[in-house]
């Protein structure tokens, strides 16, 4: 492996904290993606016309396509599960988001504060975004050695995303927005679908 890579390694899965919601280990397959999961937002607003999302937190497409919602004092109750996941040792990575985008189109400062939390409490960060170079704005805050930055990408042909994610950010914007975090030394990883 070149020297400038860190491999990031989940070596098991992890448990969610009894009466913790807002960090939760993924179930299923998601769980190959981060041991432990956040989801700042309801709503996402790139309309991808394949999301499993809106049947799967029973919203409808519509109320999800239009835009991401802020959960309500969201950073209250992700810092209040943070401290449990702190004081159980806890430290592996929490991923943004397996419901929304962390780097949606309208105002993502809510990402930044989600990820500083998680940070304050020794947990690892992990985003998975189609917000391509709208996440520069947080590599300030990713360590090389304990963080990573993913990206979905469905097609490299700028139409085919057009058509199928109308409002997601253009393939060569996520790639441009991945080589620059692996520059920076942050262990970065794409989801294929």
């Amino acid at each position: 492996m070149p020297d400038n890579l860190v491999q990031i390694q989940v070596d098991a899965p992890a448990v969610s904290i009894p009466g913790c919601s807002y960090i939760y280990a993924p179930r299923g397959q998601a769980g190959e993606y981060a041991p432990l999961a956040a989801n700042p937002y309801r709503g996402c607003g790139h309309e991808c016309r394949y999301c499993y999302v809106p049947q799967a937190i029973k919203i409808k497409r519509s109320e999800f396509d239009a835009g991401a919602v802020p959960r309500p004092d969201y950073i209250k109750h992700l810092t209040k599960d943070a401290r449990k996941y702190q004081a159980a040792g806890i430290t592996e990575q929490v991923m943004l988001s397996f419901t929304s985008d962390p780097y949606h189109l309208d105002d993502t400062a809510l990402t930044r504060q989600t990820l500083e939390v998680l940070q304050e409490h020794g947990l690892g960060i992990c985003t998975l975004t189609k917000g391509g170079t709208r996440a520069l704005r947080d590599l300030d805050l990713f360590r090389p050695e304990r963080d990573s930055f993913a990206s979905t990408l469905t097609s490299l042909d700028d139409s085919f995303s057009t058509k199928w994610e109308a409002s997601a950010a253009l393939p060569g914007d996520r790639i441009a927005a991945l080589k620059r975090f692996h520059q920076a030394g942050i262990y970065t990883w794409v989801s294929l679908s």
